[in-house]
This record gives C-alpha cells, sequence and structure tokens, in this order.
C-alpha cells in the first residue's frame, strides 16, 4: 500500500486531468427544439407548476393573513397591557400597516420576479 501522500496526491491529480475530457463536453441541444436539457425540463416544469400554483398562492395568502391577524393582536394587546397612550397606537399601528404592505406585495408578486430575474439569466 502507498502511505506516501505526495505519491498519492500525484496519482490523483493524473487521475483527474484524463477525466477532464468527460467534463468538458458541450451540452446536448435539441435539433426540434433547439433547446438544451436544463431548458426542456424548466419548461416542462413551469407548464406543470401552473397547475397547482393558484392553489399554492391561495393557500399562502390565507396564512399570511392569519399570522397578521395573530400579530395584530399580540401587538395592541401588549400595549394596552402596558397603557400606552394614543400617539403610541398611531405610529404602532402605522408601522404595522406598512410592514405589512410590504410583505403582501412581496408574496403577491415574487412569481413575476422569479421569472424576470430567470429571464435575464438566460439572456445573458
Amino acid at each position: 500500500m502507498l502511505k506516501n501522500p505526495g505519491v498519492i496526491f500525484l496519482i490523483f491529480i493524473v487521475l483527474l486531468s484524463f477525466s477532464s475530457a468527460v467534463f468538458a463536453e458541450l451540452p446536448y441541444i435539441d435539433p426540434a427544439t433547439n433547446q438544451s436539457v436544463l431548458d426542456q425540463v424548466i419548461q416542462k416544469f413551469l407548464g406543470k407548476a401552473k397547475s397547482w400554483q393558484t392553489v399554492i398562492q391561495g393557500a399562502a395568502e390565507r396564512l399570511f393573513w392569519m399570522l397578521v391577524l395573530i400579530s395584530m393582536v399580540w401587538t395592541f394587546g401588549m400595549m394596552l397591557l402596558r397603557k400606552a397612550d394614543i400617539a403610541d397606537f398611531f405610529a404602532e399601528f402605522t408601522r404595522f400597516i406598512i410592514f405589512t404592505g410590504l410583505y403582501f406585495w412581496l408574496l403577491t408578486n415574487i412569481k413575476q420576479r422569479v421569472i424576470l430575474h430567470y429571464c435575464s439569466r438566460s439572456i445573458a
């Protein structure tokens, strides 16, 4: 058995250099569709995802609004127990509405942002 780490490393490098031709092949492009295998897989996934996207979107929005309600009850309940004045309530309510609106906008528009990001990467 070889016990010298230098010899083992040298053998590893030589074997690795012989196997580089395997990784250097061009991706297969189907002449019928003029797309690579990865592009075909992504197109099939997007086609299948359209059927269940609305169901998941609806469930995510329901979960979002339930969590918003829980957060609102907890936040304003703690303010009541602490006996905060009306200015604190309005400040907290304004902050709560702004952040809730921001995250709801992200939840409803994330699909378009992801598609735009994917399209910009595939063009470049």
